[in-house]
């Protein structure tokens, strides 16, 4: 995920879970990219495009620090995360839009007759 801090950029591989169209991941406290969050809630995700498919998503969202116990304790046992340190903190991206990416209009249109 890239961020732009003070003009300068840097991206991080994350790792999502996806609970009701809503993305989450763990991130250190104390790093730029959680500054860069707190200064530009808004994020661009792109997922897949890599040596299997060309095929991805651009995902645009805004970013929150999830504070609902519940929630944190749901993906700690649904979802397996260990990391409880008092330095991480749980990241939410709430999803605007979404867009298809790396496949023609010919093939798009056949997938929509499908």
């Amino acid at each position: 995920m890239p961020i732009l801090y003070n003009d300068k950029t840097d991206s991080k591989y994350m790792t999502f879970y996806i609970k009701d169209y809503v993305f989450y991941t763990e991130i250190e406290k104390d790093t730029l990219m959680m500054r860069a969050f707190e200064q530009n809630p808004f994020v661009h995700i792109t997922l897949g495009g890599d040596k299997q498919s060309e095929i991805y998503l651009e995902i645009i969202g805004d970013t929150a620090v999830v504070t609902d116990q519940d929630m944190i304790d749901w993906l700690r046992e649904k979802e397996g995360l260990v990391t409880v340190a008092s330095e991480m903190a749980m990241l939410r991206v709430l999803v605007q839009r979404v867009r298809l990416g790396g496949i023609s209009e010919k093939r798009m249109e056949n997938l929509k007759e499908a």
